[in-house]
């Protein structure tokens, strides 16, 4: 994986696997290499989605939302 996407998360700890910088994630993925191409995968896979079937609702704020959600 390339260093430049690469995040240490100190203040946040809580939210990492223990002993890792990994996030914790849906698919309790630990290792960051692996999680982020899963994660290149599946939001691939749900951007096609997307465009084939976007969402409904004004351009705003609960939108990008919806759509961070959606992906993640």
């Amino acid at each position: 994986m390339n260093n430049k996407y690469k995040y240490t998360y100190e203040i946040t700890s809580n939210y990492c696997y223990k002993g890792s910088d990994v996030l914790i994630n849906k698919l309790n993925i630990t290792n960051d290499e692996d999680l982020f191409n899963a994660e290149r995968e599946l939001v691939s896979l749900r951007t096609y989605e997307l465009n084939e079937n976007p969402l409904k609702g004004n351009f705003d704020f609960k939108y990008l939302r919806e759509i961070h959600k959606y992906l993640f």
